[in-house]
Order: C-alpha cells, then sequence, then structure tokens
C-alpha cells in the first residue's frame, strides 16, 4: 500500500535585506520575487530606493532548482501545483517568521508598509497579505495574477492602495485577462492603481522609481 504522508519539521533557510532598520525607517517593504528567480538578486532592484528611509525585506521561495541541466545558476520556486495546500501553508509560516523577526521592534503607526510581488510571486504577496491580515499602506501586483481562491471581502487598513502594472510587451500579457484581474482587484479597493508601460517581464527600475514617486508616499 502506497501512502503519502506529512510530517513537521524545523528548517532552516534563507531571506535577504536591503538597508538597515532603524529610528530614521519609514518606509518598510516586503518584496517577493518571481519564478527561477533568488531574492538575493531580486533586491538589487531595490538599491534606487534611499536606504536611509528605507528597508527591503526579501523572502525566498522555499524550493531551489538548477536553471540549466545539473549544474550551473540556481533558481527558486514558490509553489507548484503538487500538495500545493501544504506549500502554501509553509510559506505563510516561512514568511511570517521573517517579518516578525525583523519588524519586531517597528511601530506600523509611524512606519508604512509596502508589499510587492513580481510575476509568480504576486500571488504568494497576495495570500500573506489577505490571508494573515497584514496592515499594509500599498500592496503592487507586478506582472503576476490574484488568487483565484482569495473572495473574501478583507477590511483594508484607512487609505491603502493597490497597485497593478504589467509592460505591454510582457509575453504574459493579455488585454483581457487584464481586465478580468483589474475588476478582482476592485472587490477590495474602489479604484485601484493601474499601470501599462512599455516593457517586458522583468522589474524595471525605472518603472520602479516612477511608482514609487508618484503613487507611494509617506
Amino acid at each position: 500500500m502506497i501512502t503519502e504522508k506529512h510530517i513537521k519539521i524545523t528548517l532552516k533557510t534563507p531571506y535577504t535585506t536591503l538597508g538597515e532598520c532603524s529610528q530614521k525607517t519609514r518606509i518598510i517593504w516586503v518584496v517577493f520575487h518571481g519564478y527561477k528567480q533568488l531574492a538575493k538578486r531580486f533586491i538589487q532592484k531595490f538599491t534606487i530606493l534611499d536606504l536611509k528611509t528605507n528597508f527591503i525585506i526579501a523572502p525566498q521561495g522555499l524550493s531551489k532548482f538548477y536553471l540549466e541541466g545539473h549544474f550551473g545558476h540556481v533558481g527558486a520556486s514558490w509553489m507548484t501545483k503538487e500538495d500545493r495546500e501544504t506549500d502554501i501553508q509553509n510559506q505563510l509560516v516561512y514568511i511570517n517568521s521573517v517579518f516578525q523577526k525583523e519588524t519586531q521592534n517597528i511601530d506600523f503607526q509611524n512606519v508604512q508598509l509596502n508589499i510587492l510581488g513580481f510575476s509568480q510571486g504576486v500571488t504568494t504577496a497576495c495570500r500573506w497579505a489577505f490571508y494573515q491580515n497584514i496592515p499594509f499602506d500599498n500592496l503592487i501586483l507586478w506582472a503576476g495574477s490574484f488568487p483565484h481562491e482569495i473572495t473574501k471581502k478583507q477590511i483594508l487598513k484607512r487609505n491603502a492602495k493597490i497597485i497593478a502594472l504589467i509592460g505591454t510587451k510582457d509575453s504574459f500579457y493579455n488585454p483581457e485577462l487584464w481586465q478580468k484581474q483589474l475588476k478582482k482587484i476592485e472587490k477590495y479597493v474602489q479604484k485601484p492603481k493601474t499601470l501599462l508601460y512599455d516593457g517586458k517581464h522583468e522589474v524595471s527600475r525605472t518603472i520602479l522609481k516612477q511608482i514609487t514617486d508618484e503613487e507611494i508616499k509617506f
């Protein structure tokens, strides 16, 4: 008889930060990389921010693999369809642990919280934000999909924003699916901020600087 079982274990796994969390910190970011990326590389996109006032936390997908063959560059993934619910629960436990460790002395009455997900990281960012009732100020959904199973109407923090953006040259961009995505988001904020820009499937430092300057203000 073949029986699949589960066991709870204690894991040691990495995450990456950029900047220093101090009394001068005014904005904390929790950012989620895309498929095949690593947190330590993804977080480099955020060096354009003022690190005197911004502190960035980048969790990493718990599954790593070689990108080509059996050696060379390594990437990470947040989950697959295999044992999906277990992966989601493991993600939430891991991300909560990282967040609590890095922000245990933070008063979020005086510090802004931004959550950003890119590509596959969008669904992970949304699940963490909504399943755990995280009081974010800005949720940035970059070239990814809002999870289909999130249907509960959550009461968001006053003045919370959801910002959705994608490049028109992104291989995943589909105008019809984009509109469906926006309708899902409108269940949570009446007028989500949206941006279609001339770009491919990547986090553009130029566009990141643009939305930071125009939409994300402390």
